[in-house]
């Protein structure tokens, strides 16, 4: 039964995460205990127990146990002291680190575990387990027709030597990882450099998932995420608003939803309260 939760996140994103963490207490359900994985993928924090105490009020010990590390992977292999010594820095990118901390983390689980992005909250109440048969995000994209992800597939199909699917998994979160025990064994940083474009969740299913014929169902999308700028090219937050808090509150599938920092950026105050009452009527407290 699933019973792990993992989240990857950095100084700039703390502040997202502490909403996750209510919505969890709020909103998550399960039926049996779970643990909530914390990765503060950031290598000029070099204290996380402050981060720990904001954290920890949100998790009972007994239904939800809250473990939060720092980038427990990179330690030797990653990290330097800058030319002055006075602070870490990190030989390859956050936004390329994030991503083998979400794959190494198998080795520490050994189990089945939903990833979560810094920006993800519940917006209303749901099991853990509604995940426990899904693999991936539930969502699927066309190869041929998904122009900012093609060159990434058919890059880790031909490093993988396998055909290209006509379609595969959309790398967003949620995103559930079904164990493998080859992924216990594996190096990923070299599965993942040296590419022009990556990602851990297209890498995962290329290389563990076969053989799964994609579900083209809307019942399966359970996510709704706010970005700075959305398929129907809609990039004004009034607009925006106006079109997305309806269509997610109509929506029975949707119990996740997200606020991307560039669209925090993009809010106006007027906005920035549309979004505090929306939080209001999710019965969270959290306030940006």
């Amino acid at each position: 039964m699933l019973q792990n939760i993992v989240t990857v996140t950095y100084e700039e994103d703390f502040k997202y995460l502490l909403l996750q963490a209510e919505s969890i207490q709020k909103h998550l359900i399960s039926e049996v205990p779970f643990t909530h994985w914390v990765i503060i993928n950031d290598p000029t924090i070099t204290n996380i127990v402050p981060y720990r105490l904001q954290l920890e009020k949100y998790y009972n010990n007994t239904t939800c146990k809250l473990k939060i590390f720092q980038q427990p992977f990179f330690k030797n292999k990653f990290i330097s002291k800058s030319l002055d010594g006075s602070r870490n820095v990190c030989e390859i990118k956050g936004t390329y680190s994030q991503q083998i901390c979400k794959l190494e983390i198998a080795k520490y689980i050994k189990d089945d575990y939903l990833v979560l992005d810094s920006k993800n909250f519940f917006i209303k109440p749901v099991s853990l387990q509604y995940w426990e048969n899904k693999i991936g995000s539930g969502e699927y994209v066309k190869t041929d027709t998904n122009y900012f992800w093609k060159n990434c597939i058919i890059e880790y199909c031909n490093k993988f030597s396998i055909d290209v699917p006509d379609y595969v998994c959309n790398p967003v979160t949620p995103f559930k990882i079904k164990i493998n025990e080859d992924m216990l064994n594996t190096d990923f940083n070299p599965l993942l450099e040296n590419s022009h474009m990556y990602s851990e969740f297209i890498l995962y299913w290329l290389k563990y998932i076969k053989g799964l014929d994609p579900v083209l169902n809307k019942e399966h999308i359970c996510f709704s995420t706010f970005f700075p700028l959305n398929s129907m090219g809609i990039s004004h937050p009034t607009e925006f608003l106006a079109y997305k808090i309806p269509t997610i509150d109509n929506d029975p599938n949707i119990c996740v939803s997200g606020f991307h920092r560039e669209f925090i950026k993009l809010c106006k105050p007027e906005h920035i309260d549309i979004i505090n009452e929306w939080l209001k009527q999710k019965e969270i407290e959290f306030r940006f």
